[in-house]
């Protein structure tokens, strides 16, 4: 074929060209040779409590983030048995985060009673 560079030949040409060096990627010599690592803050006691209710076939795990100032309540709402998160969200209160969660399991309820 003509035109056409024999991949030993091509190769050959690319092994033989500028060599790579620091300077020619714009780096400084003076760059360390080990990588410097970010160390993050340590968590103090443990922050999160989890509390679980169990209504039909559906859970609420319910969260509270103590790191956050107020603390932070999470739910979460799952069906038994499934990994699936059916509704999740926070409140600023227990009593907030409990309502939302069992009003999502009511509204799932209702849902999965005129459907069945």
């Amino acid at each position: 074929m003509v035109g056409v560079q024999p991949f030993t030949n091509l190769a050959r040409s690319l092994t033989t060209s500028v060599p790579i060096s620091a300077s020619n990627l714009g780096v400084s010599r003076r760059m360390s040779k080990r990588a410097k690592i970010i160390e993050f803050p340590k968590a103090k006691a443990k922050s999160l409590t989890k509390r679980t209710l169990a209504v039909g076939d559906f859970l609420a795990e319910l969260y509270v983030d103590t790191r956050s100032v107020p603390p932070l309540y999470h739910y979460i709402v799952t069906r038994k048995d499934s990994a699936g998160i059916l509704g999740w969200g926070q409140e600023r209160s227990v009593e907030d985060a409990e309502r939302s969660a069992l009003d999502k399991i009511a509204g799932m309820n209702a849902n999965s009673a005129r459907v069945g």
